[in-house]
């Protein structure tokens, strides 16, 4: 099963400043990995470094930041899945739409 990073990021359900502590994930879990997404006018990328241990390391633009996350095991029946997103640190820089996390 492809994940869609556009997808995965609709599907953050919180952002915080306070860090919650990471939640490993089974070792197979299709997030874990690198992701790319470009803009479709491709004035701007952001790369997401998701990492087993339930933190990743995200770059938008301007921005990087690092956060710590939970996702469900297993999507829904609609191929959706559950995912909590914290962040623990940003530089306070704008991403690609201009925003700061």
């Amino acid at each position: 099963m492809r994940l869609s990073i556009s997808s995965l990021v609709l599907l953050a359900i919180a952002l915080n400043t306070d860090a919650a502590p990471p939640t490993p994930l089974d070792e197979r879990h299709p997030i874990i990995g690198t992701w790319i997404y470009t803009m479709a006018d491709g004035s701007c990328s952001e790369t997401y470094h998701m990492h087993q241990n339930g933190t990743s390391f995200v770059t938008s633009g301007e921005e990087v930041s690092e956060s710590n996350f939970e996702i469900s095991d297993t999507p829904s029946e609609n191929g959706f899945y559950k995912w909590l997103d914290v962040i623990a640190k940003d530089n306070g820089k704008d991403d690609c739409t201009g925003s700061i996390m």
